[in-house]
């Protein structure tokens, strides 16, 4: 059994965001998805918000504690309040994925290993 993964993404999304004026500021974090208003997204259907995710976290869950979550969302303290100003919506979402034996139930599409998923949802 591999040791389980934790990942930790930050999502903010609004219907009146200007997320590309709003990375191009200084000193704002590389976003690893970027969205818009309108444009086809999953399921082939118009984008209702504009947004990022922003991961906080990749690593294996031995490496890491939920506190090590809570320095790096501290240090995004100055953009998660011009976020919340601006109206736009937080999502945090953590999960927990491991490669367990046969015996378990889902396989993963890529590597047809045996996975478990957890995820935890927090909002503003």
């Amino acid at each position: 059994m591999s040791k389980p993964a934790l990942l930790a993404i930050l999502r903010a999304a609004a219907t009146d965001f200007d997320v590309d004026e709003f990375l191009a500021r200084p000193g704002m974090p590389l976003a690893e998805e970027v969205w818009h208003r309108g444009e086809v997204g999953p399921l082939d259907r118009a984008r209702e918000t504009s947004g990022f995710n922003l991961a906080v976290a990749d690593v294996e869950v031995s490496e890491i504690v939920f506190k090590d979550i809570h320095v790096r969302l501290s240090k995004l303290s100055p953009m998660l309040k011009t976020l919340r100003a601006q109206h736009v919506e937080l999502t945090l979402d953590i999960a927990i994925t491991a490669v367990l034996a046969s015996s378990s139930p889902g396989r993963c599409v890529r590597c047809n290993e045996h996975l478990v998923f957890c995820l935890w949802r927090l909002r503003t």
